[in-house]
């Protein structure tokens, strides 16, 4: 378990993204779950941990910047509705509620699969920007040409020169590697972590992705009706037989077409 303390200096990345001009768009946070954890969701009327975070010791939730690039990595199939996994796009009113905001899967970071790109001697907290309120859309155009370009993963390497910033050529070299033997490409998502429970309602909630099989659930009707009337959902056909992290492609690609809907893109 992780002790972190954010450090009263700016960490160095976020020193060197204030160059950086902000994108005009912003995409949606996503949350990546199941259909279980999602009905007790709405019965309770907010996201929340019910447990500490086993990274930071601390009931947090996590949201990937447009993307829902959290795997649950079983390789035992779904077998029961319960266990089918479930995306949810959220509006990015959540970053008032920012506790910490990484570059990259801070859990990645802490179980090392990023030391192939790292100094052995870096520390999490030189790459915390959470004090930069526009942080998302300031890191899209640091290394990306586009949104799409992000979402699709074709990095680029920065405009702005870095040479004074060993965080930056880091995150270059981990960027621009095409290797994923060392590192998954949660290494490509901006990561935002939430400490208090948030509404689950419409339009802090903006997009639901879920298995067909919800369409006849009487909670997933109840809230659409509800505190999510506005709520746009794309299904998907899901099959017991299969492991939920086959169906990652499937949620990346409905995610970013709500996006594209909603002109984010």
């Amino acid at each position: 378990m992780l002790s972190y303390t954010a450090r009263p200096e700016p960490s160095p990345l976020s020193i060197w993204m204030e160059q950086i001009t902000p994108c005009a768009g912003e995409l949606a946070w996503c949350h990546s779950t199941d259909a279980y954890r999602l009905q007790k969701i709405i019965r309770r009327g907010e996201l929340r941990s019910p447990t500490p975070c086993k990274v930071f010791g601390e009931p947090l939730s996590y949201f990937c910047y447009g993307r829902p690039a959290y795997k649950k990595a079983s390789s035992t199939s779904i077998r029961t509705t319960g266990c089918a996994p479930v995306a949810i796009l959220m509006s990015s009113e959540l970053l008032k509620w920012r506790k910490r905001v990484f570059p990259f899967d801070s859990g990645g970071f802490v179980q090392g699969r990023y030391s192939a790109w790292l100094h052995r001697s870096m520390e999490l907290h030189e790459f915390d920007i959470t004090r930069l309120p526009d942080c998302a859309r300031r890191f899209v155009p640091s290394f990306y040409a586009t949104h799409l370009d992000y979402l699709t993963l074709q990095p680029r390497r920065p405009t702005i020169p870095y040479a004074d910033f060993y965080q930056v050529e880091a995150l270059v070299a981990m960027l621009t590697d095409t290797d994923a033997s060392k590192a998954d490409d949660r290494r490509f998502i901006v990561e935002l972590q939430v400490e208090q429970p948030i509404p689950f309602e419409w339009p802090f909630v903006r997009g639901l992705i879920l298995p067909q099989q919800l369409r006849a659930t009487s909670f997933v009707s109840t809230f659409l009706k509800g505190p999510g009337r506005g709520v746009k959902v794309r299904y998907f056909h899901c099959s017991p037989n299969k492991v939920a992290l086959e169906y990652q492609g499937l949620l990346e690609h409905l995610a970013l077409q709500l996006q594209k809907e909603w002109r984010m893109l």
